[in-house]
């Protein structure tokens, strides 16, 4: 007996706790998932393992395990993930997700259980689903058992006709995944586009969807309604309701400095997002899609890190200040950070900030070429005056010689749209930039339209044809916010900066909620606009605290 352990999935509702991690591995009672169901299944008596993997499959390692990738798996589903363990179905065997937890006793009932096909399922199933917000009871595989013998199974058994839900579970005799095989097969023949029962077709189908079609044919699968334990982690909710932790993994300032430059390099592209706080670094850190879209790194603005304070951007505040916020964001956050570095101040100062900033893991620190100290570059009525290329270069040069790895990068803010000099102004301060030595080229324009920064990306281009090493280029699209990402990376831009639209929707969404109150006189009429409190806990680690205590048998009295 063998068990194949299906674990190809992305598992975007768990967001960002798969952000690195495959759902497999995600920890529960501070072990992976993975490792515990291999571990009761060694208990139970089951010694061969086979995995089938695809997303971030070089991080499920099992000694002594088989593996096969599925490496279309951000298009297939759970029955065609099976399928390419097709070389194992030689023998009797047990198929399992592998997103699930349960115990040796749950095998053991399962292997005990008559049959050429037992599926596992658990009889007090809608009890489970009481307060899960994230999963609805739709979601759910359900069964309809008469006789010891299932009817139906799969997501669209209606919820009062169930008589449980399917564990994820299910054990084969030879001859019965045999015939599971030949029933694909006469199906994939003619394509696995072509929809299959309620799915849209065969390649979405899910491992129910076949056994349906196995049940409607007149063959019989037993179902056993399991005493053992089981838990599904399918989302945040989920796991910690299992006893995970679902707050961010730390990364140490090694691990940490040199994600940016690896993310341009694999990924070709990075999406920024400002923080100015710990509290808006960890959303935006945690911010992820379905699809598994998310912000690559974080960008601490002179802007958003001063009005925060209630302080003007001024350059009054002080690197040590900046350096204070980003050690508050890094506390709780475990993607790149960039540092707005202002103008660098003296280089000095500048040589200070890059000590620091790369002491403590930061990836890289744009500076601007304005005189010290510099105004806002969004504020139409201030004077803009620029630095001497020259004198910037020399700057960038010293704070070159102070770093102490090649991980930390130092990007050069061309300000001459800003002050009216033009594109012309803008290439040679980037060409003496690029021959100091910096790493990457930002370029600003507060015009409606990204017609500048294009103008400027497509001359940019042309310095590298006189072999200058090309680097990365940088835009901040917050006055002309119509361009989309995927125009500004055929335009040649790797990446794009948000740069103050945390704290923007923060002071709009705050000043909202002052003005209903005061009108009501009461707080009810803003609750719609207000996250649960249980939330703040989730987000800033206390439910995590709690999950630690129980695990440990402590906690407040």
């Amino acid at each position: 007996m063998k068990v194949i352990m299906l674990a190809a999935g992305v598992g975007s509702r768990l967001q960002h706790m798969t952000r690195f991690t495959p759902k497999c591995l995600v920890k529960v009672h501070g072990k992976p998932l993975l490792g515990q169901l291999i571990e009761n299944y060694h208990k139970a008596g089951i010694k061969e393992i086979v995995l089938v993997t695809g997303f971030m499959r070089d991080q499920i390692a099992v000694d002594g395990a088989i593996t096969y990738v599925n490496d279309d798996y951000l298009n297939n589903n759970i029955l065609v993930s099976l399928m390419y363990a097709e070389p194992e179905f030689t023998d009797s065997l047990i198929v399992s997700y592998a997103d699930i937890l349960y115990d040796e006793q749950t095998i053991r009932e399962i292997l005990a259980a008559p049959g050429e096909i037992v599926v596992g399922y658990k009889k007090d199933w809608k009890e489970s689903y009481k307060g899960r917000a994230d999963k609805p009871t739709g979601d759910a595989e359900k069964v309809a058992v008469a006789g010891g013998m299932v009817r139906s199974i799969g997501k669209y058994v209606p919820d009062e006709e169930s008589n449980g839900e399917f564990i994820g579970v299910i054990k084969f005799s030879k001859a019965a995944i045999q015939s599971l095989r030949d029933l694909y097969h006469e199906f994939a023949k003619h394509g696995l586009d072509q929809p299959f029962r309620n799915s849209p077709s065969l390649k979405k189908a899910y491992l129910t969807d076949l056994l349906q079609e196995y049940i409607d044919r007149g063959n019989g699968i037993n179902g056993v309604a399991i005493t053992g334990s089981w838990v599904e982690v399918d989302t945040l909710e989920d796991l910690k309701r299992a006893g995970g932790q679902i707050t961010n993994y730390r990364v140490t300032p090694e691990q940490r400095r040199g994600m940016l430059n690896g993310i341009i390099t694999e990924k070709g592209f990075v999406r920024a997002m400002e923080a100015h706080n710990g509290i808006s670094g960890i959303i935006a850190n945690t911010t992820v899609l379905r699809d598994k879209s998310c912000f690559d790194a974080l960008w601490i603005s002179s802007l958003t890190e001063s009005a925060e304070k209630g302080q003007p951007d001024i350059e009054i505040m002080g690197f040590d200040s900046r350096l204070a916020t980003v050690s508050e964001v890094m506390e709780v956050t475990n993607i790149p950070i960039i540092i707005d570095g202002d103008t660098g101040g003296d280089p000095n100062a500048f040589e200070y900030l890059v000590r620091k900033a790369e002491a403590l893991g930061a990836s890289a620190v744009i500076i601007e070429d304005k005189v010290y100290p510099k105004r806002n570059s969004l504020d139409a009525e201030s004077k803009q005056d620029l630095a001497d290329p020259k004198e910037f270069a020399a700057k960038i040069r010293r704070g070159k010689d102070v770093q102490l790895t090649s991980d930390f990068m130092i990007i050069a803010r061309l300000e001459s749209f800003i002050a009216g000099k033009g594109l012309q102004d803008a290439i040679v301060r980037a060409k003496v930039y690029l021959e100091a030595g910096v790493d990457g080229i930002m370029v600003h324009s507060k015009e409606k339209t990204p017609a500048e920064v294009f103008s400027f990306a497509k001359e940019y281009d042309k310095l590298f044809a006189q072999g200058i090493p090309r680097k990365p280029l940088v835009c901040v699209p917050t006055t002309y916010d119509v361009v989309t990402e995927e125009e500004l990376r055929q335009s040649g831009f790797q990446v794009v900066i948000y740069a103050n639209h945390m704290l923007r929707a923060a002071i709009k969404a705050m000043q909202d909620v002052g003005r209903f109150i005061l009108e009501h006189h009461r707080a009810k009429e803003v609750a719609p606009y207000l996250a649960p409190v249980a939330e703040i806990f989730d987000l800033v680690g206390f439910s995590d605290i709690k999950t630690k205590e129980k695990m440990n048998g402590s906690g407040q009295r």
